[in-house]
C-alpha cells in the first residue's frame, strides 16, 4: 500500500503534526481494515524522499516519516511487529526535468511517500537439512 507524501505529510515534513488530515484518514481505514482481517503477522514502513535536498536531509526525512506511521500504526492498535526504514531517495518514481522549482516539486510528488508492506497469514517454516 502506498501513501502519497503530499496526501499524508506536508511538505519537507514528517513528525505527527505535519500527518495531513488525508492521511490520518488514509492510515485510519488501513488501521480498521488490518484489525478486522486479524490476520496481520508483520508490517514493514518504508518512508521515500524525492531527489531535492542532500542525501543526509533526506535519509533523516524519509525515517522520520517512516518512524511516525509506524507509532501512528502501533497507537491505532496493531499489534503485529512493525519496523520502519528510511529509503531516502531510493526507488524514485517520477521522471522530471522542470526547471523552475515549483514545478519541479509538483512533478516529484509521487517520489514523496510512505509504503507499508503487509504480511498475513500463518508463515510456515521449512526445515533445514
Amino acid at each position: 500500500m502506498t501513501l502519497q507524501g503530499d496526501a499524508t505529510f506536508a511538505f519537507d515534513r514528517g513528525d505527527i503534526a505535519a500527518l495531513l488530515p488525508e492521511g490520518r484518514a488514509k492510515l485510519d481505514r488501513s488501521i480498521r481494515d488490518m484489525r478486522q482481517a486479524g490476520d496481520v503477522t508483520a508490517i514493514l514502513v518504508e518512508g521515500y524522499t524525492d531527489r531535492l535536498g542532500s542525501g543526509a536531509h533526506n535519509a533523516r526525512l524519509s525515517a522520520l516519516r517512516a518512524e511516525t506511521v509506524k507509532h501512528y500504526l502501533a497507537a491505532g492498535g496493531i499489534e503485529a511487529p512493525i519496523s520502519a526504514r528510511g529509503m531516502g531517495a531510493a526507488n524514485p518514481l517520477a521522471r522530471c526535468d522542470e526547471s523552475n522549482r515549483q514545478q519541479l516539486i509538483r512533478c516529484l510528488a509521487p517520489d514523496r511517500r510512505v509504503e507499508l508492506n503487509i504480511t498475513r497469514g500463518a508463515v510456515t517454516a521449512v526445515p533445514v537439512r
